[in-house]
């Protein structure tokens, strides 16, 4: 079995199955159908994605079949043998966070995976900052402002600026173009 962090996007192609643990511990299970993406070999693959605590409630609430979600969490590749004796590889993702429309937070776990989950809050407005220039008159009254409107005032740098050189530009001759023959790809 292996385990790594992994956000995927795809449309839920299961029914969401919710169960409790022994200790009244919310679970859910869905199956995601992820896009293979470009190229004549990739195809799509099914994942189980699993949600717990919050996160699960949430799930259960919100989302069914038909669905595009973006999902993050740990990946996990698990191996088995059928009945037949085939070996079987199956994709699970123990979700940390779901995202409805591949854009909108549907709820947000913490980075320790098993812990509690918080519905995701709205989005606030993201302070707004203006470039450093010189001081002018005026100032006071436009601070006043900012402040008046939320705007938080960005902070005065301690270091000054590095400038950077200019890269030097050599001119092409004539005969110095690229063809299709040197394009690597």
């Amino acid at each position: 079995m292996s385990m790594a962090r992994a956000t995927l996007s795809g449309t839920i192609v299961s029914d969401i199955e919710k169960r409790f643990t022994p200790n009244n511990t919310p679970v859910v299970n869905f199956t995601l159908l992820v896009g293979g993406g470009a190229g004549k070999n990739n195809q799509p693959f099914q994942v189980r994605i699993t949600c717990w605590r919050n996160l699960a409630e949430s799930v259960a609430s919100q989302l069914q079949q038909g669905i595009d979600v973006t999902v993050e969490g740990r990946l996990q590749v698990n191996q088995f043998e059928t009945q037949g004796g085939l070996t079987k590889r199956q994709f699970e993702l123990d979700a940390s966070s779901i995202f409805m429309g591949h854009l909108t937070p549907l709820a947000i776990g913490n980075q320790q995976g098993g812990g509690s989950f918080q519905p995701a809050a709205p989005q606030q407005p993201q302070a707004y900052t203006q470039p450093q220039q010189p001081q002018q008159q005026g100032y006071a009254q436009e601070q006043g402002y900012a402040q008046q409107q939320g705007y938080a005032q960005a902070p005065i740098p301690q270091q000054p600026v590095a400038s950077y050189a200019q890269p030097t530009q050599t001119p092409v001759a004539a005969g110095d173009f690229v063809t299709e023959d040197d394009i690597p790809f």
